[in-house]
């Protein structure tokens, strides 16, 4: 599981695109996210949960949820991407649907900039899938603090990451911080932080011409050991291994 933070920032944002099929990792983000199928068949998975869509079938995943997409039958799909302050009378933290998918006709998409058109393809989207709709609702209110978690480690994996650190910065008790990590992204800190490392040096190993010792260190690695034996777990092969195996694939 990642976090795209290139999703999850910025104000007042509606994208609508047609794609031609959905293969993603599982990941999480700031943003509404809404897929609807027009032709051909795509697996979603929201929360551990899995949806086949069909023609006329649509999800939508609200902020932090995690998410996947797999593609059975490559066909056209529309993926439509906001943020939540463009339904701020309709998104609550911690406000989940009990399920994410729904019956929704896609929309025209026009390259439009005018605000108001935007948030009425907004209203049109949500007002669809509120229909007879559940919700639950979070014990806590945790998901500014998991943002801040993500974005430490999105800005900081490069160098030494502990989870200590950033409760000491934060102010909050490292054992909550802990709970709260875990219980949203089913990793450790120290795992996640270790993921953002890996994924990291296997571009680096792919795209450009430094030694494996340059890119552990470049890669917050206290030495070429623990990179090695963290990148064996990962991809069950060493960093020179996985390099000379994109060399060969380029042949």
């Amino acid at each position: 599981m990642f976090f795209e933070s290139i999703r999850s920032i910025g104000d007042k944002v509606f994208v609508a695109m047609d794609v031609d099929k959905m293969s993603f990792p599982l990941h999480m983000h700031r943003a509404f996210e809404m897929i609807s199928q027009l032709d051909g068949e795509t697996k979603v998975t929201v929360n551990g949960k899995d949806y086949i869509l069909t023609p006329g079938k649509s999800v939508l995943i609200f902020p932090f949820q995690q998410h996947a997409y797999e593609c059975i039958k490559q066909g056209k799909l529309q993926l439509c991407l906001f943020s939540p302050d463009m339904a701020d009378d309709f998104y609550v933290l911690e406000k989940n649907p009990t399920t994410n998918e729904f019956s929704f006709t896609a929309l025209p998409i026009a390259d439009e900039e005018n605000f108001y058109v935007k948030k009425s393809y907004v209203y049109a989207i949500i007002g669809s899938f509120d229909k007879n709709r559940e919700y639950e609702i979070g014990r806590e209110n945790s998901l500014g603090v998991l943002v801040d978690l993500l974005m430490y480690a999105e800005e900081n994996f490069c160098e030494k990451c502990f989870l200590k650190d950033v409760a000491r910065k934060l102010g909050y008790d490292y054992a909550y911080l802990s709970k709260i990590f875990k219980r949203n992204t089913t990793l450790s800190f120290n795992s996640y932080v270790n993921t953002l490392r890996i994924n990291k040096s296997k571009i680096m190993l792919e795209k450009t011409g430094k030694s494996v010792t340059q890119i552990a260190d470049e890669c917050g690695y206290s030495s070429l050991r623990s990179f090695n034996r963290a990148f064996i777990r990962a991809e069950g092969q060493t960093p020179s291994q996985y390099k000379n195996a994109q060399k060969d694939r380029k042949f």
